[in-house]
Order: structure tokens, then C-alpha cells, then sequence
């Protein structure tokens, strides 16, 4: 069985072994058994290599980032997404030795932030999740601050996807450092212009042009059980069905769905004028459907439903 080696690491494990123990009972009893080789395996291809790294620039730290890690890694093995992601997260956890400094200001917190944002684009668009630890690679060495880190994390989040991140993701930019901006323009491929592109949802489309669809029946990996209807709620699309109510939010970058909305399909009165004002400025040549039941209108993008579909149409206005 592999073993930690690293004798401070080692010394640290064994006179805290009480301390790691009752860590572990306790996260049994959320989680279940955790299969001990799991835990070395990680122990010794990921905490033994971070913590060397990081005791080199501060010797005292150990207690704190020990905790922090076998404490995330816990959880990670216990719900079973270091299992199933493995890679994914190994990736991820890597970004603490890019930048010591920052990591050592707050373990526990830098490597939640790590953990969430990894399962939170897992979830969404699980085809990202490497793109971003490859975007964080070449932007976290030059943060200064857990809080700039964080900012950072939000905005390459937006940029693989996320597109419900994009309102906190601007903010962020807009307090960055210019070094740190133009770090992150370098890094993300794709976003010449990030004040531009941060400025509307969709970048060198033409106006009227059909954007493409979202959603779909629950069957093939969608979301709907039936035909959704399209509403404004608290000025954020929601998409409905007789079974789930989502919020629905779609830009350049990606197509997001969050469920857990307070409207019901029975509240919803299907409006089309949308729809038909669209046609009026447009064309019915670019959208030739005769069965819309709702549509809805956020800043330049037209949604719109159809009594044959379990899609959502997007348009650019």
C-alpha cells in the first residue's frame, strides 16, 4: 500500500492521529466507509507533493494546510467525486502549489473555492472543467491575494460556461489590477476584448440570427418532461413544465439551467408578443413556426417556446 514518506508530514500525521481520526469518524457518519487505499492514493500523489511545496515558503504551516487538505479530500472521496473525477480534481488541486503565498492565507477556504467551482462546472458543463484548471494554471501565479484569486476563479468560470456568473464575473473584472487584466485576456483564449464581450450576451452574431436551442426532453439527457412555457421572473428568464421550473441563463460563452425556482407552469401565461414583434422587425424567414406558446426578452436575446418542442429557441436581437 502506498505510504506518506515525507517525514514531517509523517511526524505530523502521527502525533495528530487522534485529531485526524475523529475527522474521520465523523466524516463516516455523513459518508460512509471510505476505502483506505483511496486515501493514500491521494495522500501520496496530491497532500504530500502540495504540502512540500508549501512548506518551503512557510515552515509553520503545516498543521493548517495538513487539516485543510485531508479535510476536502474527505469530503471528495466520500461523495465519491475523487473517484468518478479524479483527474478532474487532481488538475484542480494543483493550482495551490502555483501560487504558496496566496494559498497559505487561507487553506481551507482557497481549496473549497477550488472544490466548488470544479463540481459546480462538472454539473453544468462538465466538458470545461480541465479548460478552466488550464486557464487558472496561467492566471494564478500572478495574484497577490486570496480575494484576487477568487475574482479570477469567478470570471475563467464565466468563461467556460457559466454564463449565470456573468453579472458577478463583470464586477470582478472591474476591480482587478491592469497587470492582472491583461493577464487574463492572455489566458483565456477567445476574449480579445473582455469589456466588450462583458457588455452583451452574444459576440459577432448579426442581430435577428438564430442562436440555437436549449433544453430538451428529459429522456435524451434533457430537462423537460413536457413542452416548457418561457416567463420574466425577478428579471431573470425562468423556463417551466409541469414538473420543474428553472432559471435559465445563456450568453457567448454557454447555457445554464438552475433549478430550485419558485414559479409554477400553472402560473405562467403564455405571451407572444415577443415573438410576433420580432417577426414584425425581422422577417418570418427567420423563424418560420406557426405553434409558439411564450416568449420573453433579456437585454439583446428573444426566447421563445413551441407547443411541438421541449427546446428553448434562442435569437439575437
Amino acid at each position: 500500500m502506498e505510504k506518506v514518506s515525507y517525514s514531517p508530514l509523517v511526524d505530523h500525521l502521527r502525533e495528530n492521529a487522534t485529531v485526524y481520526n475523529q475527522l474521520y469518524l465523523e466524516s463516516e457518519i455523513r459518508h460512509g466507509t471510505i476505502d483506505g487505499s483511496c486515501i493514500a492514493h491521494w495522500m501520496v500523489g496530491v497532500v504530500e507533493p502540495a504540502v512540500k511545496e508549501l512548506l518551503a515558503v512557510d515552515a509553520n504551516a503545516l498543521p493548517q494546510i495538513t487539516k485543510a487538505f485531508y479535510t476536502e479530500l474527505l469530503r471528495l472521496l466520500g461523495s465519491k467525486a475523487g473517484v468518478v473525477y479524479e483527474k478532474e480534481y487532481r488538475a484542480a488541486w494543483s493550482l495551490c502549489e502555483k501560487n504558496p503565498m496566496v494559498f497559505l492565507e487561507s487553506p481551507l477556504r482557497a481549496l473549497r473555492a477550488i472544490n466548488t467551482a470544479v463540481e459546480s462546472i462538472l454539473f453544468h458543463q462538465p466538458e470545461s472543467a480541465l479548460r478552466w484548471v488550464s486557464q487558472m494554471e496561467k492566471v494564478v501565479p500572478h495574484c497577490q491575494s486570496i480575494d484576487e484569486f477568487l475574482s479570477v476563479g469567478r470570471i475563467c468560470a464565466w468563461f467556460c460556461g457559466m454564463a449565470h456568473l456573468k453579472g458577478r464575473a463583470k464586477e470582478a473584472y472591474q476591480s482587478l489590477r491592469k497587470e492582472l487584466k491583461k493577464v487574463l485576456q492572455k489566458a483565456c483564449k477567445g476574449v480579445a476584448a473582455i469589456g466588450k464581450t462583458s457588455k452583451q450576451e452574444w459576440a459577432n452574431v448579426d442581430n435577428g440570427s438564430f442562436i440555437g436551442e436549449a433544453g430538451g426532453f428529459v429522456g435524451y439527457g434533457g430537462f423537460f418532461y413536457t413542452p416548457p412555457l418561457v416567463t420574466l421572473y425577478a428579471n431573470e428568464i425562468v423556463a417551466s413544465d409541469k414538473s420543474n421550473s428553472y432559471a435559465f441563463f445563456a450568453d457567448n460563452f454557454g447555457k445554464i439551467f438552475l433549478s430550485g425556482v419558485p414559479v409554477l407552469y400553472e402560473d405562467i401565461v403564455g405571451q407572444t408578443e415577443a415573438f410576433k414583434n420580432f417577426l414584425s422587425q425581422y422577417g418570418k424567414q427567420h423563424a418560420r413556426f406557426e405553434d409558439v406558446t411564450s416568449s420573453v426578452v433579456k437585454n439583446n436575446t428573444l426566447v421563445f417556446t413551441r407547443k411541438s418542442s421541449h427546446y428553448l429557441y434562442l435569437y439575437k436581437l
